[in-house]
């Protein structure tokens, strides 16, 4: 079976600067960072009739607010644990 192995070395070598990556998720979340729990729901706007013109807003608007960085850390304190498998893929 064919396929493709990619890493994600975001300690190692940062590439927030550059990220364009977004994930919308299967409850209709619009997550703008892996990391942060920022983005917007556009689920419950599409699930309320929301028009194309104001998902195409909220998602610009998320997309604008985008976090800059994460704060993944090799000392990371017991409470900003992190683990991938919460995200979804």
């Amino acid at each position: 079976y064919p396929g493709y192995i990619g890493f994600i070395a975001a300690l190692s070598n940062c590439f927030c600067a550059s990220c364009n990556r977004i994930r919308f998720t299967a409850t209709g979340f619009l997550k703008t960072c892996l990391y942060h729990d920022t983005g917007v729901d556009l689920g419950s706007s599409i699930r309320g009739g929301a028009n194309d013109a104001e998902l195409r807003r909220r998602f610009l608007e998320a997309v604008a607010n985008k976090p800059s960085g994460h704060t993944f850390s090799f000392t990371a304190k017991e409470k900003n644990i992190f683990f991938m498998n919460s995200v979804g893929g």
